[in-house]
């Protein structure tokens, strides 16, 4: 029996790399020509060495997404053409994670997976099993937050920067909450998360490493919320987090 060996394209352009970059603002017009700002000048002049005639893809943050050509490439200042837009639709069900918050900086971990993963927003909670205390400076955090989504979403080519909240307390985010809520939850016979048709907005909750309070959870039951397992296993909350996230997200493959 002879074998048939499957045969790989390696020729450059099935290699190549999509270079990507971040413009906050609308693609008008193919034509157009837009002035990167300058982090992202140099990001692409001196760390990915772009020349001029080189093509980049471009993302706005807001579904936008378009094809340009450089134009100009300096130090501080870098200027490209738009030669093809495109718009992206949001995924649905828009998914908002609701983060029990952990200390260091395994919380902040989570951030590029859940971006790539097509996540649409993220707040980060404060439960009364959280090693951090409410009232600390969140501002700075919150602007690295942003940064590291929009790294992710250069990564992935994901056009659709997540909302990342301010950490609020788990009180607040339950009087607020409309949404439907599912639960991360330890007890034994929970059945697997699952996402029902139809729905546009999903909240999916994860607690902190020694779980929610007997308080917090009868407040979420009384809310409506559903518990779910993930499995046989205890999970960290951070696995736990990308792996919601996947199961959901494969129930709505695009």
């Amino acid at each position: 029996m002879v074998c048939q060996e499957e045969i790989i394209d390696l020729s450059p352009s099935f290699m190549s790399r999509v270079i990507r970059s971040f413009y906050d603002g609308p693609f008008s017009k193919v034509g157009e020509e837009l002035r990167l700002d300058p982090t992202e000048s140099y990001h692409l002049a001196k760390v990915l060495r772009r020349s001029d005639g080189d093509f980049i893809e471009l993302l706005n943050g807001k579904g936008g997404r378009a094809e340009a050509k450089c134009v100009l490439i300096g130090d501080k200042e870098v200027m490209v053409q738009i030669t093809k837009v495109f718009e992206e639709e949001k995924i649905e069900p828009q998914v908002t994670m609701v983060l029990a918050m952990t200390k260091g900086g395994k919380w902040e971990e989570q951030i590029k997976p859940l971006t790539e993963l097509g996540v649409s927003r993220i707040i980060p909670i404060i439960t009364g099993r959280t090693e951090i205390k409410q009232g600390a400076p969140f501002d700075k955090k919150v602007e690295k937050w942003d940064k590291l989504a929009m790294e992710a979403c250069k990564q992935s080519g994901n056009p659709w920067l997540p909302q990342i909240d301010q950490p609020v307390s788990f009180d607040n985010y339950l009087m607020e909450c409309s949404e439907n809520m599912v639960v991360a939850g330890l007890a034994p016979k929970l059945t697997p998360l699952r996402v029902e048709d139809g729905n546009k907005r999903l909240h999916i909750l994860i607690g902190p490493e020694g779980g929610w309070t007997d308080q917090e959870e009868e407040a979420l039951c009384e809310k409506g919320a559903q518990f779910f397992t993930l499995g046989r296993y205890t999970l960290r909350a951070e696995t736990a987090a990308l792996t919601a996230l996947a199961v959901a997200r494969n129930q709505f493959l695009d």
